[in-house]
């Protein structure tokens, strides 16, 4: 695997319903290879699980899913998304 051209960091909280449109935007609109951190700061798994339902469909784009436990506040979950991409 090479090493992706763009990082995308998304850091949601109870987006269930506007993150499947958000990452399929990116897979669509992005010519470069890239890859996708999702810091997901929400306390019920209905968010994680509409980012899983784009992986399952969009097996060619890397996608990690980062869940701290807790709302960990916008600047830390950016942070987190840095360290791993």
């Amino acid at each position: 695997m090479s090493i992706p051209q763009v990082s995308f960091v998304i850091v949601t909280y109870n987006n269930a319903n506007t993150i499947g449109m958000c990452l399929c935007s990116i897979a669509e609109q992005t010519t470069l290879s890239f890859e996708i951190a999702i810091i997901d700061n929400s306390p019920d798994p209905h968010t994680r699980q509409a980012a899983r339902d784009f992986i399952s469909s969009h097996t060619g784009v890397a996608v990690r899913i980062i869940t701290p436990g807790e709302n960990i506040g916008f600047s830390r979950a950016c942070n987190l998304g840095a360290d791993v991409t």
